[in-house]
């Protein structure tokens, strides 16, 4: 009886996934940043692949929602640089842009960048605040709250949307070794922050890890 019931909720709970390619949408790219926000999906910039191989780096802005691709921002100078390897963030109802990589002309290097930008009311504009020094390759989320979470290689930093600025977070317990092209997702109200699956250098090897830590706060003007 027990292994009837097993699994009889085991077809309950079955997906039914499938895969379908969607008309219209961002052109083939890589290394752009994404953020959903429970109705909607937001991709923003990466590299463009061209049919020939040829890449180009773009700073378009697209969204995802009831089953069609449009185009909400296109690029242009009045956007954020063009970028990949960045975060884009959910805000009170805004869109959040944390640094990236702008790779530039071939075999320069490109510049990592520390600037902080904000999509709200159909405008691109760039805040005063900065992370504190070149950042890519990090990992980002929204809080309920509004504020939004970055993992770097180096620290954690926070976005505050009431004050518009981005402070180092001090943090207690051993930290994960340096990592790039981790991934984070939005915790419970008081629960832990899962970020998991960055490359990480050692003296030995390369390795990924799964640390977490609370987001909860400890009480009037925690920091």
């Amino acid at each position: 009886m027990a292994v009837r019931t097993a699994l009889a909720l085991a077809t309950a709970l079955a997906l039914d996934a499938r895969w379908s390619k969607l008309p219209g949408g961002p052109s083939a790219r890589s290394g752009a940043c994404a953020s959903a926000d429970g109705g909607a999906v937001h991709v923003f910039g990466g590299y463009l692949e061209a049919a020939d191989g040829s890449r180009s780096v773009s700073n378009d802005l697209w969204r995802f929602a009831d089953g069609t691709w449009t185009e909400v921002a296109a690029a242009s100078p009045g956007a954020p640089r063009p970028r990949l390897c960045s975060t884009l963030c959910e805000t009170k109802g805004s869109l959040l842009v944390l640094g990236g990589w702008d790779p530039g002309a071939k075999g320069d290097g490109g510049d990592i960048l520390d600037d902080v930008w904000l999509y709200e009311k159909g405008a691109w504009t760039e805040l005063d605040a900065r992370l504190p020094g070149p950042r890519s390759r990090h990992a980002a989320c929204s809080l309920d709250d509004g504020r939004v979470v970055a993992v770097t290689h180096r620290e954690v930093l926070v976005y505050d949307p009431k004050t518009r600025s981005v402070r180092k977070q001090e943090t207690t317990g051993r930290a994960p070794p340096p990592q790039a092209a981790a991934s984070t997702s939005p915790p419970s109200s008081t629960g832990p922050l899962p970020y998991s699956s960055g490359a990480a250098r050692t003296s030995r090897a390369r390795c990924a890890t799964t640390p977490s830590f609370s987001t909860a706060t400890r009480g009037p003007g925690a920091r």
